[in-house]
């Protein structure tokens, strides 16, 4: 399968984790002004270890690490990518729960997005942060909103060595106006379009979650 497509001044953001055992990955995306380089991303990633991973860690417990940010330039093919390596451990008291239970947040957007809401997994909580079997500590959800929408906030606006991050949203690559499904299957989109929600502020879910399945919810 060919690559996706580039889309111009776009940073896709993958945040790697380990809990317990597992692997579990978060992907977003920043718009960004100036100059992509090497340096500037590298620099990025350490503002992300200081103003996402290192704060949220309170909210996940100590089997829990934040192992690597990988930032892809989307403008071309060529464009810089690093990894910027993270060693921040959960600091949380108490016993973690199933390395699929997750608490879910939700990105507004004002434009139809394939597959539902914009949304994010955070692998945060443990026993202490559980009312039941399928509800969250409403602690543990403003804990988090808190810390991962102040961090955003502090990261928008910021000069990374002449990169400055302008926006959060996400990509379409699929579907849109005269781009009609062909046999079912949504067609990708010859240029991809940049879809901004509406302000960085994630919406967390007292719901626990899953990538496979959301109990108690639609």
């Amino acid at each position: 399968m060919p690559p996706l497509p580039a889309i111009a001044n776009v940073l896709q953001i993958e945040w790697e984790q380990t809990k317990g055992p597992y692997t579990a990955v978060n992907k977003f995306h920043f718009k960004f002004t100036g100059t992509s380089t090497v340096d500037a991303l590298n620099a990025l990633g350490a503002g992300l270890i200081a103003n996402i991973s290192t704060p949220l860690a309170v909210w996940y417990t100590t089997n829990w690490s934040s192992v690597n940010w990988r930032i892809t330039d989307l403008t071309t093919d060529t464009s810089p990518q690093v990894d910027v390596a993270d060693t921040v451990v959960g600091s949380a008291t108490g016993n973690s729960i199933g390395a699929n239970s997750a608490l879910l947040g939700i990105w507004k957007i004002d434009t139809r997005y394939r597959g539902g809401h914009p949304r994010i997994y955070f692998a945060a909580g443990g026993t202490d942060t559980t009312s039941d079997s399928a509800h969250w500590e409403p602690d543990l959800v403003a804990g988090v909103e808190l810390l991962w929408n102040g961090g955003v906030d502090s990261i928008i606006g910021e000069d990374y060595d002449g990169l400055t991050v302008t926006q959060l949203g996400t990509v379409s690559y699929y579907g849109g106006p005269g781009n009609p499904p062909i046999d079912g299957k949504s067609q990708r989109r010859v240029t991809p379009v940049w879809v901004p929600f509406n302000g960085p502020e994630v919406f967390c879910q007292v719901e626990m979650a899953s990538q496979k399945r959301r109990i108690g919810r639609k």
